[in-house]
């Protein structure tokens, strides 16, 4: 039925769950070589009720990061009923950035998560939503410390610091003759 057509074999799957159960199906279609058929059904159990199927959402953690990466953040924020260490291997095995970034603050790893946003996403404005989010004074030294080399993130720290560091600690460390488009009105 999935080979045939996946969406209608689990909507008629979905609609007879008391005579086909979900374990049932699970087993078969983890048999089967093309593991997006079980990909397609968690996920519509998971869009149907996120409840349902909590003791495969480890699974789904994998299936998400093969075959539908864009949907595997969404999940991860909506769900803590998958182990933390092992989606977070997940995503570093596939390069999942952002992801990586969740799960590292969920782990309480603030400042992995932060060197990632900062090094690999190249994000300021991110880097410092996740500063006021973990409002954390360290971090926020980690921030400023990686930004020094950086004059566009100079200049929207400036911006945007002010109700949570003294922006006199960041004034006093920018290198002597370092050219920072738009300092003045930043200042």
């Amino acid at each position: 039925l999935m080979e045939f057509d996946q969406h209608q074999a689990v909507t008629m799957l979905l609609d007879n769950m008391d005579k086909i159960p979900m374990e049932k199906v699970v087993s078969q279609l983890d048999k089967t070589p093309n593991k997006k058929y079980l990909f397609v059904y968690l996920d519509k159990i998971f869009q149907k009720d996120p409840h349902m199927g909590e003791k495969y959402h480890g699974v789904m953690v994998k299936l998400y990061a093969e075959y539908c990466p864009q949907k595997l953040l969404s999940f991860l924020k909506n769900s803590i009923h998958y182990p933390l260490q092992m989606a977070l291997d997940e995503c570093q095995l596939r390069n999942l950035i952002p992801e990586q970034v969740f799960l590292l603050g969920r782990m309480g790893n603030v400042k992995q998560a932060l060197k990632l946003i900062t090094e690999k996403l190249q994000d300021v404005n991110r880097a410092i939503d996740f500063c006021k989010e973990q409002n954390e004074p360290e971090l926020w030294e980690d921030l400023i410390q990686s930004s020094l080399d950086k004059p566009f993130f100079i200049k929207v720290l400036l911006h945007n610091i002010g109700t949570h560091v003294d922006p006199i600690i960041l004034i006093d460390k920018i290198r002597e003759g370092m050219e920072i488009e738009g300092l003045r009105d930043s200042l």
